[in-house]
């Protein structure tokens, strides 16, 4: 391939990555609006869009009057022939969905995993269930995301750390290729950076330009979005806050340090603090919901005990947020994890703490995907993952 060619055919990856974006951001669009969006020529966009035709990513919806009376003839994804793969491993449970381009979800399941768990079980397991999916859909898999609770090495390929399933340097993106094949792109990121995605693409988030997330749950994390994109200009430990010593002085962490943000406000010190008012340690996949609903019933019902718990946890959010987003200085904040599960009073009553306490207040939006949103973010890393291999 001479430089030339090899130019070219930079290019138009580029520009097909370009509109494929464009149609996963506003929808069905039509050619002249692409054109217009993108800065292409008409006819590039239609020899560009011509080619995706043919291959069965776009489809033709039926024609409608444009603006100058003319008809147009909207683009969209080809939900029935391609299908994506998301893989959400929680602390408390996994799940494995399959979802259509546009996001539609057409199967899932969720189970657990007796933990630690061998890493190419883990692997089979999912990509087994995943298969099983695709199979009964009648489609073909354009792509696989995978949002784990785990740190990761630059390029989001090995995972460096999980301590939830005992793994250390393990390049779990080669066993899912595995069992998956080389031929599909696979894009896997922790869960705050999932769900940060997820968030940001959202069309009730779409004014905000740069969105901080903070995840809680068996660990924490934070995310950055800039635009409806991950900021992955970051380095891959950025977000690790669990062991920042912003948390209650008094709480031993167990690696040995007084006031790391994990052992204050992590779901195993809110459920060590909430045993006694609920009075039993729910099992299975859905552990966590179970355990801090039934906590939030009891405030609700007048339980001292749940409302002091509620507000111990409330004050050392706004604390460590407070601190983080000085810093950061996001235009918003979202929370995912175990805290939306306390119900909407918990959101607002936190809000407006932290409107009193920060240098510079920071709204604090609530989800449009409540806890589900590193769900629906692993979708969203398996579209990209596809866009970014052109």
């Amino acid at each position: 391939m001479t430089a030339e060619s090899f130019s070219n055919s930079r290019v138009r990856s580029h520009n097909l990555a370009l509109i494929l974006r464009a149609v996963r951001d506003h929808g069905a669009i039509h050619r002249a609006r692409l054109a217009v969006e993108l800065g292409l020529t008409r006819t590039s966009v239609t020899r560009l869009v011509t080619e995706l035709l043919r291959v069965g990513i776009l489809v033709e919806d039926a024609s409608v009057i444009g603006a100058r009376g003319r008809p147009a003839t909207p683009l969209s994804f080809n939900n029935q022939r391609w299908a994506l793969l998301g893989v959400e491993a929680r602390a408390d449970h996994t799940d494995v969905v399959l979802t259509a381009l546009s996001g539609e979800e057409l199967a899932s399941e969720a189970f657990t995993f007796e933990l630690p768990i061998a890493p190419e079980q883990f692997a089979r397991r999912v990509i087994g269930v995943g298969t099983q999916m695709i199979e009964e859909s009648g489609r073909q898999l354009l792509g696989a995301g995978i949002a784990l609770p785990a740190r990761f090495s630059e390029g989001f390929q090995t995972v460096t750390q999980s301590a939830r399933f005992g793994w250390g340097e393990v390049d779990v993106l080669d066993l899912v290729h595995r069992q998956l094949g080389h031929a599909i792109p696979i894009a896997m990121r922790d869960i705050s950076r999932a769900a940060a995605l997820a968030n940001a693409r959202h069309p009730e988030l779409a004014d905000y330009g740069r969105i901080l997330h903070f995840q809680l749950g068996m660990g924490l994390g934070m995310a950055l979005t800039a635009g409806q994109e991950l900021n992955d200009s970051l380095p891959t430990s950025w977000g690790a806050i669990e062991h920042s010593p912003l948390g209650d002085p008094s709480v031993l962490c167990q690696c040995g340090r007084h006031g790391c943000v994990d052992a204050s406000i992590g779901f195993a010190r809110f459920q060590e603090l909430t045993v006694p008012i609920v009075g039993y340690v729910p099992v299975g996949p859905s552990t966590i919901e179970d355990h801090t609903r039934a906590v939030a019933a009891a405030a609700t019902d007048g339980d001292v005990r749940a409302q002091k718990a509620i507000d111990h946890l409330t004050q050392l959010l706004v604390s460590v947020l407070a601190t983080v987003s000085s810093i950061v200085m996001p235009e918003a904040i979202t929370i995912g994890g175990y805290p939306l599960l306390l119900g909407p009073e918990f959101l607002e009553e936190f809000s407006k703490r932290l409107t009193e306490e920060s240098p510079t207040p920071v709204p604090v939006l609530e989800s449009p995907y409540g806890d589900n949103a590193s769900r629906r973010g692993t979708a969203m890393l398996a579209l990209d993952a596809y866009v970014d291999s052109l």
